[in-house]
């Protein structure tokens, strides 16, 4: 070390006799430092100067965060940024994107706080192993980021290129993108080196540091406070929240004038506000295209291009700006709404929320193909969305020991047999087997049908745009609910699930104390209360989570549990809250869209690597969708089963 001049002499010198006077045993590093100190007051000068600028650059940084936590009009408290802290924690689970944000959001962090307490930073040997070890830690996880950052950008050259002019990309959209992917490798390259520079005690690192640090703090401050603010704000706001234009209640009851609705979104002043604060705070971290089925099979959408067009037009034009002069009509049907990009955008942009009120512009204006419109007839004509007239819905369970309500007044649970379970026939398997399992239990007597009473639930179409019919058919099931006191509904749907559990409690606060249940849930329960009995097997079983069970209502070990208790589980890459659409979602079961190969076949070939051939499912949708690519892809030694049936086919 001889030779190294060190930042601060009186500091050190204090540092050097609190040891002495300690009697530390292992002094080499501080004696060493001490015995390097020859600083003139010049260069204490120099060093209280470089250090004052740092400090003005943190305290800038600080102000343009509380200038956008004012503008957006968010609280800025202690007990706010403790839940950032933990949400940011929490996101760990969501795999490797979550971890390279957190790396580059505790390395920002770190290394402002190390910078403001730097003249106290080294009074201890002690205190430089943590730095140390921190650093290191954090230094691997932005390298990670760094090599994730290259890989995005060379994948979305690739996506200007294929879809650009589908998606109606201009030279300034690909410069600007470039210039955003490029700025943030930069960033996470000038973060790195500063959080290792600054770990060095001596002089001449600390000015490096210090420069490196000013950089790449006042590019922060200019173009990611935006991001940082916006995951701020959306704590708490969950996936599955879309907007709620208008209340049809209070339209009934009066309290809100019909000509003053604003109904979908044609130009950027129609969002929602923290919809706009979504696309502004997109900084092409790229998860979530990453994420996207239908970008996987190049379908004309990329999550990330709709946002940040959006962003360039609005800074071009302003809040009047028409959204379908850089948004394509075939861009919002190409979505499945699953949610993957939302749930893995590491700065919460709410892609789907966005996606929604624009499909709501386009229903209001009768911009749908024939087969949409065909959806929309038969929900309002036959009260369900399969075209088959209602009369005689659910008669077939009666002979099978259900019954109505007025038939069996003391039922405990209402059982939602949903469009699919009453007129697809390989659906109504499942059912069948879903009644068994609960005759076998001993529990039948406990449920109750609405038979002709049951119609659609509504989620096709919210999902298509049609925000009027759906509020009209939740409202009608919330007072068959009421007229029987409905307190627990069981369900085989994840999307029936989703919008009893989600959506209806929005529209009438009665909904809130009703339990909903899927059916893979209460297998579980009458398996761990003993009231039926399975045998274990030696097979081998691939599980496919729906979206909107999993990624939307968090329900991933039920069906493990279930299924574990039978044979054994292989799982997919991408399961869990991770998992990957089967390509029916957002209402796309019901009509065609432009792709390159279909996601049903994507998603069969992703379970098939597991080397499973029995495919458990929990979904009707996603049931039929993998039995067809099973069926074109002549799969024929592949099973493609329901829970209920998996279950059923193994009871004792």
């Amino acid at each position: 070390m001889k030779g190294y001049k060190c930042c601060n002499t009186s500091f050190l010198k204090r540092s050097y006799n609190r040891l002495e006077s300690c009697k530390y045993k292992n002094t080499t590093f501080i004696e060493a430092r001490a015995k390097a100190i020859d600083l003139s007051v010049t260069n204490s000068v120099l060093f209280y100067s470089v250090y004052a600028a740092d400090v003005a650059v943190i305290m800038f940084f600080l102000v343009a965060l509380l200038k956008e936590a004012k503008r957006i009009e968010v609280p800025v408290n202690f007990q706010y940024m403790l839940r950032l802290i933990r949400e940011e924690i929490f996101r760990l689970r969501k795999g490797l994107v979550a971890y390279l944000h957190l790396s580059i959001f505790g390395a920002v962090g770190l290394s402002i706080l190390f910078m403001i307490i730097y003249p106290i930073l080294f009074l201890s040997i002690w205190i430089y192993y943590i730095i140390t070890i921190i650093s290191a830690i954090l230094t691997i996880g932005l390298l990670a980021a760094v090599w994730w950052r290259i890989d995005i950008l060379y994948k979305s050259r690739t996506i200007h290129k294929e879809l650009g002019a589908e998606l109606k990309l201009d030279k300034r959209f690909v410069s600007s993108s470039f210039l955003f992917q490029v700025t943030l490798i930069a960033v996470i390259l000038l973060t790195m080196l500063d959080l290792d520079l600054i770990a060095v005690p001596f002089r001449n690192f600390f000015y490096y540091s210090s420069g490196i640090f000013i950089i790449r703090t006042v590019i922060v401050a200019l173009l990611y406070v935006k991001p940082a603010m916006n995951t701020y704000s959306n704590l708490g706001r969950n996936i599955t929240e879309l907007t709620l234009p208008f209340n049809l209640k209070d339209v009934m009851d009066g309290k809100i004038d019909p000509s003053g609705i604003r109904l979908g979104a044609e130009k950027i002043s129609d969002l929602q506000q923290f919809e706009i604060n979504s696309f502004e705070a997109c900084v092409e971290i790229g998860a979530c295209e990453a994420a996207c089925p239908a970008t996987a099979v190049r379908r004309p959408l990329s999550p990330r291009a709709l946002v940040r067009k959006l962003a360039i037009q609005q800074a071009k034009q302003g809040t009047d700006g028409y959204i379908f002069e850089s948004i394509s009509e075939e861009e919002l049907w190409a979505c499945t709404t699953c949610g993957a990009c939302v749930h893995s955008c590491p700065v919460d942009v709410k892609h789907v929320p966005i996606i929604m009120d624009m499909r709501r512009k386009l229903v209001e204006q009768g911009k749908i193909d024939k087969k949409k419109s065909t959806l929309l007839l038969s929900i309002a004509q036959y009260n369900n969305s399969l075209g088959s007239p209602n009369e005689g819905r659910n008669s077939w369970l009666i002979d099978l020991g259900l019954r109505t309500p007025a038939q069996n007044p003391t039922f405990k649970y209402l059982f939602w047999v949903g469009c699919m379970g009453s007129f697809d026939g390989r659906i109504k398997k499942t059912i069948r087997d879903f009644i068994s399992i609960l005759d076998r239990a001993g529990v039948l007597q406990e449920f109750a049908i609405l038979g002709e009473e049951e119609g659609c639930c509504g989620d096709p179409a919210r999902r298509i745009g049609e925000e009027s019919k759906f509020q009209e058919l939740a409202l009608k099931n919330i007072e068959i609910f009421k007229k029987y006191n409905v307190r627990e509904i069981v369900l085989i749907c994840p999307h029936g699930v989703n919008t009893f559990a989600n959506e209806y409690p929005k529209l009438d606060s009665w909904m809130q104390g009703v339990s909903v249940v899927h059916h893979s849930q209460y297998i579980e329960s009458l398996l761990k209360e003993g009231k039926i009995k399975i045998g274990k097997e030696d097979e081998d079983f691939v599980i496919h989570d729906p979206c909107y069970l999993s990624r939307y209502n968090g329900i991933v070990e039920p069906q493990r549990s279930v299924i574990g208790s039978i044979g054994r589980i292989e799982e997919p890459k991408l399961h869990g809250e991770k998992t990957f659409c089967c390509g029916a979602g957002g209402a796309n079961y019901w009509y065609e869209v432009k792709e390159k190969r279909r996601i049903s076949h994507e998603r069969l070939d992703q379970l098939l690597i597991t080397g499973s051939k029995n495919i458990v499912t929990l979904c009707p949708f996603c049931n039929a969708m993998l039995s067809d690519a099973v069926t074109v892809k002549a799969k024929s030694e592949v099973s493609v089963k329901d829970i209920s049936e998996v279950v059923h086919e193994a009871l004792k």
